[in-house]
Parts: structure tokens; sequence; C-alpha cells
């Protein structure tokens, strides 16, 4: 079986996402949202 995978993305989860994401905004982080409960960050 072959697999032609473009990225690998770690998931961390939390309690309270607006706090996680005014977390990692406030460190410098880019948000890309992917749906109103889950982001990406680079």
């Amino acid at each position: 079986m072959e697999h032609k995978a473009l990225s690998i993305r770690p998931f961390i989860g939390s309690e309270n996402f607006e706090i996680s994401r005014k977390f990692y905004t406030d460190l410098g982080f880019e948000e890309t949202v992917l749906s109103y409960d889950m982001s990406v960050f680079k």
C-alpha cells in the first residue's frame, strides 16, 4: 500500500479552545481556521 501524504500534523486538544487560540497567537503563531472548533497554527 502506497501513501502520498503531503504533511503530518499533531493534534493537541484543549479544554478551552478560545484560551488555547489566544495562547498560540500571543506566541506569534499564525492561525488558519479549518472549522468552528479546529485551527492550524504555523
